[in-house]
């Protein structure tokens, strides 16, 4: 099932994302902020999961045999589609509702695990530790990407199903919000924005930085702090293994880190051939670029510490 090539811009916001993403309380705001109506699938799939008896993970990986619940869920959304003044919470909305305006937020498996395990809503969701609730986490999205791989043909983690993505690690609802709105204007009148949020404190460095460069990231981030803006050009970065990795653009990131900048937009790359770094995979640059020495280097310059070191980093500390 394909996107139609053209789409009317309806006043339509779908909300896509990973678990604990903040998809339901970003929707319910966005609502009644437009005085739109809100419609959740999530909500519907954690009370399915709860008449039955299992937990959210358990129910995906049941309806990964049994297409009859992705299809009543599904049948809903498809009723929405010639709607207007609707916010649609759901994995799907942005396939079913191809003229909406396509919002994809995104987390890390750990901070989606502490949000959930301290939502008191999520009856169908309850996790003795931390970590059972990453594994489940984890264990949900591939769950999720192979059901509806199987059902559609569609890969629901790519960015490319979006007109918006942003990472939600380091911001509050209010903010996500507000971002969205934004956004949600500038697609309504047709003109250009960012196509992807990140907070900077959570993109990795895959070099090294020099102490030439600290004088130049004290004008940029005297830049930032005066316009109220990052007036430079987005970084580009890496989306691998769930985390955000800067192949261009380190100075912009180190000087929008430097001026409290909540959030920068990002243009991401899916192959690193494209920047034609040594002609390696995408696997290969982050293992060799994406060190603990180029990590910590990085923490020291900026005054930070990075969440949740990439699947590189342990390898290599191992």
């Amino acid at each position: 099932m394909n996107i139609p090539a053209t789409r009317i811009r309806r006043l339509q916001i779908s909300i896509a994302g990973s678990a604990g993403s903040g998809k339901t309380t970003v929707g319910q705001s966005l609502a009644t902020e437009l005085a739109y109506h809100y419609h959740s699938t999530g909500s519907r799939q954690r009370e399915t999961a709860r008449s039955l008896g299992l937990t959210t993970l358990q129910l995906n990986l049941v309806a990964e045999n049994a297409p009859g619940i992705d299809e009543t869920i599904d049948s809903d959304l498809r009723s929405l589609a010639g709607l207007e003044h609707i916010v649609v919470d759901s994995r799907m909305a942005w396939l079913f509702l191809s003229d909406s305006f396509r919002v994809c937020l995104i987390v890390s498996a750990e901070e989606a695990a502490r949000r959930i395990i301290h939502d008191g809503r999520r009856e169908a969701e309850r996790y003795v530790s931390l970590n059972a609730a990453t594994r489940a986490v984890e264990a949900r999205a591939l769950s999720e990407r192979k059901r509806f791989f199987n059902t559609y043909g569609v890969e629901i983690a790519s960015f490319r199903n979006f007109d918006y993505v942003i990472d939600t690690e380091l911001l509050d609802a209010a903010q996500v919000v507000e971002y969205i709105l934004v956004g949600y204007k500038l697609w309504l009148s047709k003109l250009h924005f960012a196509k992807a949020l990140v907070s900077p404190s959570i993109l990795f460095p895959s070099r090294v930085t020099e102490a030439s460069e600290a004088l130049e990231i004290e004008g940029m981030a005297e830049n930032i702090e005066r316009l109220g803006v990052t007036p430079f050009e987005a970084p580009t970065a890496l989306f691998y293994m769930g985390k955000h990795i800067i192949v261009k653009g380190h100075r912009n990131v180190r000087a929008a880190i430097k001026a409290g900048v909540a959030a920068v937009p990002v243009k991401y790359v899916n192959d690193i051939g494209i920047l034609n770094r040594g002609a390696l995979t995408t696997e290969e640059f982050v293992r060799k670029f994406v060190n603990r020495t180029t990590l910590l280097d990085w923490e020291q310059a900026c005054g930070i510490k990075l969440p949740h070191p990439p699947p590189s980093r342990r390898a290599n500390d191992a």
